[in-house]
């Protein structure tokens, strides 16, 4: 009867582990989510920052050209 009663806390703490594991993954994997659309909302801001320096750097080499 012990052995049962052992063996019935052991199959529990399991499942809990089990569920605890499967949590702790899932919050892993939703957390490399985000922190993948955070680099990649970044990045997106700083390429487009540089594509707007260019722009305006070729717009001057334009207006210099047309000044002069």
């Amino acid at each position: 009867m012990k052995n049962l009663m052992v063996f019935k806390q052991w199959l529990f703490l399991f499942g809990i582990g089990l569920l605890l594991g499967s949590l702790a993954i899932l919050v892993d994997v939703v957390w490399v989510k985000k922190l993948l659309w955070i680099t990649l909302a970044v990045l997106g801001a700083i390429s487009m920052g540089k594509f707007y320096q260019m722009y305006e750097y070729g717009f001057d080499t334009i207006e210099k050209r047309k000044k002069k």
